[in-house]
């Protein structure tokens, strides 16, 4: 009714139609720093008011796709110190069709046969396209974009 109260200047007659948003797994992006502690990486945000970091393992907001990515990318990170060490963020992006991509940021320098590895290991590993950003590099294994499909009608 409130949306229809606020469009209704500018849609004078046409009947509205609403539908409401699912209370969970409705984002499709995700993108969260990585916090580093010993030899465990964890996802974080940042409290707004104290700005200290929080952790978490899921994030229910987002697709289900890119909570499964969460947790297969989480355990990778466990075996894989090339993959852990100097990871700075991870953006997740996933389209309703069950495509995924994930890009990671990092700050450190390898050399280009080595990240390449990396994104083909993981690639496969996590059934998803991979982005490796580093010190003004960009390293893709894939395709660097998902494409969402709407019908209309």
């Amino acid at each position: 009714e409130r949306v229809s109260e606020l469009l209704n200047d500018h849609l004078k007659d046409v009947e509205l139609e609403i539908f409401g948003s699912d209370p969970l797994h409705y984002r499709q992006r995700a993108e969260f720093r990585i916090w580093h502690m010993g030899d465990k990486a964890h996802y974080a945000f940042f409290d707004p008011v104290t700005k200290d970091p929080i952790f978490i393992e899921q994030y229910p907001l987002a697709s289900e796709r890119i909570n499964k990515l969460m947790s297969d990318l989480a355990s990778a990170m466990e075996k894989d110190e090339l993959l852990r060490r100097k990871l700075f963020q991870v953006e997740l992006i996933s389209n309703t069709d069950g495509e995924a991509l994930i890009c990671l940021v990092y700050k450190k320098k390898l050399e280009e046969a080595e990240w390449m590895e990396l994104g083909a290991r993981l690639e496969e590993q996590l059934q998803c396209h991979v982005i490796i950003r580093t010190k003004g590099k960009r390293f893709v294994v894939g395709k660097d974009h998902l494409v969402q499909t709407h019908e209309v009608g």
